[in-house]
């Protein structure tokens, strides 16, 4: 067995630090819920957090005349490619970091010809 087999993922929101001594957690930030949400409250929340999303991402790349947007298989990066309006993506050139013929590169490769934009594959 590897040192690496007994590894563990910190829990959200915290840092592991170690002054020479035992390792420990700290968690800097947690939810707190103070109320409960009828499921109408929560797809409201989610329609506008959505449309406030597809406002930033259309701020962030008005006036630009070439866009790049890291591409993975991931759903961040494709939510991201989404988010950008319909009228730019002519601009757009997906971005792919990845193991030649890694799942990564495979998603990529799909979700850049479905949305009809350039895709580049780097190694």
């Amino acid at each position: 067995m590897t040192k690496a087999g007994s590894v563990k993922m910190a829990p959200a929101a915290s840092v592991l630090r170690s002054s020479g001594g035992a390792p420990v957690i700290e968690t800097w930030w947690r939810i707190r819920y103070t109320r409960s949400f009828t499921r109408s409250q929560e797809a409201d929340a989610a329609r506008e957090a959505g449309r406030l999303f597809r406002r930033a991402v259309e701020r962030q790349t008005a006036g630009t005349e070439r866009l790049g947007v890291p591409l993975s298989g991931g759903l961040d990066s494709r939510i991201c490619l989404a988010a950008v309006p319909d009228a730019r993506r002519s601009a757009v050139t997906a971005l792919t970091f990845g193991e030649p013929g890694c799942l990564d590169r495979r998603f990529a490769r799909t979700t850049a010809r479905r949305s009809g934009v350039r895709h580049v594959e780097l190694d």
